[in-house]
């Protein structure tokens, strides 16, 4: 967010800089330096951001850079408003002026608003000079932070089953067994089915249990499993691949050997080949390693699991599985799973229980949610620590939120309005935006989708572990209104987004309101929620 922020600056900048009749006396000097350091602070914002969530200095810094950038673009707004507001004025004389004088250019006459921003451009500069500074302290890495290519071992996964028990799965199971071993009249050599879903839901755990069924392990000669994650490097698969096969290390380094080995260890042999937690959406580099693997016999299949419905689409065969969550009573028995485990004991008082169900409620039906707040409550006993995790405020947010639709049109304006949709090349903002929404909603961050007669989608919903997430990251600057409190009159500076959702008579809740918006004029987004 903090590199969309810098962009928008970056653009009002060239915007005014090319507008030599907006600038300004004074601050030529200061609009090329600032120019200059917003460039050299996005060179590190990307790393920034990737280790703000394991280094709170870094998380402070880039707050601070945020506070600064949004002061900033409101300077630069205001003065783009006036220099375009001078323009107009100017193009009104002309048109209605039968002859114009070699002096007739538009300019902010103005003085007291010129000196105004002037001081306010100079002090803005300091603040980002102070900024750049201390990004020494972090070393950062400059340039463009490659994503992939790191595999957290704690990510890794294996085709053995480690959970004792796996609930809420046999129906998905027996579905996706039989369309393994009922495929051997595909028209393709290699059958490639996706298992997608959110985060957290048992994809893998899914997976492992088709791996390791008794059809399955009778009916292909060779299975292998691949942990993939975020590097889809073609020649690192088919490395470990080949290593699966041989039992051993593999010294090739050139496709054409690894393409020409592994032809000879699959030749005329079924194969299962899992791919798992793959993130890949270049279709070139799956083609690459999909027609490396077109060598083994009729039936050979892969099952490919993906939290990207664009992934699924990209390399998927066969109709793609969406995984939903858990139904509640599975949920549950996974829960109480996790709390009766490692010789506790095997009942929970009445009172526990129920807490307990309420907990497994706000869990949306997640497994891994389920697995680790009953890995928490494991040894506690005390009602006391079952209701600090009943009653924390996260789970406040998502009883409010839960069944709230968003509406797509109103948030494509309301990414418009905030700067972060860029035309790109010919393309409309709206066309880009819808775009943007696409891709996420690819990405499993939308579901529940709902569309008109002709098809088009109209709104959506977050799901409720994605909309906290999306909550903690934003924490320091929207803020979110439901009830009227006359202990929370004002805002505090450093929000700049305002949600608001009143059940109280409307006079009582816009007075409210505009004693919230008078705390801090600093807002940029009022957005009342039905």
């Amino acid at each position: 967010m903090a590199d969309a922020l810098l962009g928008i600056l970056s653009q009002n900048l060239i915007t005014l800089a090319q507008n030599k009749f907006g600038l300004l006396y004074g601050v030529e000097e200061d609009i090329e330096k600032l120019s200059s350091t917003l460039s050299t602070i996005r060179d590190v914002v990307d790393d920034a951001e990737m280790k703000q969530g394991t280094d709170k200095a870094i998380g402070n810094w880039l707050r601070k850079l945020k506070d600064v950038a949004y002061e900033a673009d409101d300077v630069l707004d205001e003065w783009l408003t006036e220099v375009r507001r001078a323009d107009f004025e100017l193009t009104t004389k002309l048109q209605v002026s039968a002859s114009s004088s070699s002096s007739c250019f538009p300019s902010i006459n103005k003085p007291a608003f010129g000196y105004k921003i002037a001081k306010r451009i100079k002090k803005t500069c300091a603040k980002f000079d102070q900024i750049s500074r201390e990004r020494s302290n972090f070393h950062l890495q400059g340039g463009v932070v490659e994503r992939v290519g790191f595999l957290d071992p704690n990510r890794e996964t294996s085709s053995v089953i480690v959970e004792t028990n796996i609930y809420g799965r046999d129906e998905e199971k027996g579905k996706i067994v039989n369309m393994l071993i009922s495929n051997m009249n595909s028209q393709n050599n290699v059958s490639v089915i996706s298992i997608c879903g959110i985060g957290g839901l048992g994809k893998t755990a899914l997976a492992q249990l088709v791996y390791n069924n008794e059809m399955v392990s009778n009916h292909f000669g060779v299975r292998i499993w691949i942990c993939v994650a975020e590097d889809f490097a073609v020649k690192r698969i088919l490395k470990l691949i080949l290593e699966s096969l041989s039992d051993k290390a593999v010294d090739l380094e050139g496709l054409n050997p690894m393409q020409t080995r592994l032809r000879e260890l699959l030749s005329g042999k079924r194969f299962l080949l899992v791919l798992d937690d793959v993130w890949n959406r270049d279709q070139d580099k799956w083609d690459k390693l999909k027609f490396s693997l077109a060598c083994g016999s009729k039936g050979s299949s892969i099952m490919v699991t993906t939290r990207l419905h664009t992934t699924a689409l990209i390399m998927s065969t066969l109709p793609v599985f969406l995984l939903t969550p858990l139904s509640e009573n599975d949920c549950w028995s996974l829960f109480k799973g996790r709390v009766l485990g490692m010789g506790n004991d095997n009942s929970l008082t009445a009172k526990l229980e129920e807490m307990g169900r309420q907990i497994v409620k706000k869990c949306g039906g997640v497994p891994l949610a389920a697995k680790v707040l009953g890995a928490l409550l494991c040894f506690k006993r005390e009602v006391s620590e079952w209701l600090s995790i009943r009653d924390s405020d996260i789970w406040e947010l998502q009883e409010e939120e839960g069944d709230y639709s968003i509406k797509k049109e109103v948030l494509i304006q309301l990414w418009m309005a905030n700067g972060f949709v860029q035309c790109i090349g010919k393309k409309e903002f709206e066309e880009v935006g819808n775009q943007i929404f696409n891709d996420l909603l690819h990405g499993s961050f939308f579901q529940e989708v709902q569309k008109d007669d002709f098809g088009n989608i109209i709104c959506c919903k977050m799901h409720d572990l994605m909309h906290d997430l999306a909550c903690s990251l934003t924490a320091t600057e929207c803020c979110r209104v439901t009830k009227i409190d006359k202990m929370t009159s004002t805002i505090p500076k450093s929000f700049r987004h305002l949600s608001m959702k009143f059940s109280d008579p409307e006079p009582r809740s816009r007075a409210y309101y505009k004693s919230l918006c008078k705390s801090n004029k600093l807002l940029r987004t009022h957005l009342f929620v039905p």
